[in-house]
């Protein structure tokens, strides 16, 4: 157990690492470590966020990358170019895409309805890497059939599938993805909900997502947009009985241990 000011690793009990952050940004390291971990495949982000995190980043930044990559990821240079990169909540995705750590992704975000024609990135190397898009997690609960999530975003569940076979599939959230409503001002899910939306992510025999493959799972607080630490600690609660009760990932030392890192932030738990 490796317990820092802003990030906390752990290994959940079937032994992939769980990784907690104060703030998303922190996702591009956790990528980063599992990417090298797992013998430099490229992995494959399944991210729930209540933002797209896809701002544009700097061309000092991209060339910076590119020596990365040419290093052939040595830890050593990717541990000293971390002062140096401009790195922040808003384009961490997109930095992961110039260091070749990610190919594609699948974003699932409320705001995505207004940019779902923004299908690929091209990084500085000339590669090119695909976004699916998602608007609801509620589109995987029971949708009436793939066809129809084919006509509204435009891709196929064959290719999420390849990627979940092919790549290293990281389950990504931001803890503010759940302070959203269709219609009325943001609240926090209800607990049957949420479990259920959970449920859906961790199943194993799910044909829909299967994710018994994943490498990794980042969790990140980002209590500012959860409207506030006592919104995000109900939250974070819930996701960490889920995690423990409903689908044993968590034991008891690692629970205890989580807490007291995650109460820095958001007072006794």
């Amino acid at each position: 157990m490796e317990l820092k000011e802003s990030t906390l690793k752990t290994l959940s009990t079937r032994r992939f690492p769980i990784y907690f952050n104060l703030k998303h940004d922190g996702s591009f390291f956790d990528w980063t470590e599992i990417f090298i971990d797992n013998e430099s495949r490229p992995v494959f982000p399944i991210i729930l966020d209540n933002h797209r995190d896809l701002a544009e980043i700097s061309d000092d930044d991209k060339q910076l990358f590119k020596k990365m990559r040419e290093s052939r990821y040595n830890i050593e240079i990717i541990e000293k170019s971390k002062a140096d990169l401009n790195i922040d909540n808003e384009n961490f995705i997109k930095m992961a895409f110039e260091l070749g750590i990610v190919q594609d992704l699948l974003l699932i975000c409320p705001k995505n309805e207004l940019h779902s024609n923004e299908n690929y990135y091209q990084d500085i190397g000339g590669f090119s890497h695909k976004l699916f898009y998602l608007t609801y997690l509620d589109d995987l609960i029971n949708p009436d059939d793939w066809g129809a999530l084919k006509d509204k975003y435009n891709f196929k569940s064959l290719e999420i599938q390849n990627h979940l076979n092919e790549m290293n599939p990281i389950l990504d959230i931001d803890l503010d993805y759940f302070i959203y409503h269709r219609d009325n001002d943001k609240f926090v899910i209800h607990d049957n909900n949420f479990k259920k939306i959970f449920s859906v992510l961790c199943d194993l025999t799910i044909e829909k997502f299967i994710f018994s493959r994943i490498k990794g799972l980042v969790i990140s607080l980002e209590s500012d947009y959860c409207n506030g630490p006592l919104n995000c600690k109900e939250i974070f609660m819930n996701v960490l009985d889920f995690l423990k009760v409903e689908i044993g990932l968590i034991d008891e030392d690692s629970d205890l241990k989580i807490k007291e890192w995650a109460s820095q932030e958001l007072g006794d738990l």
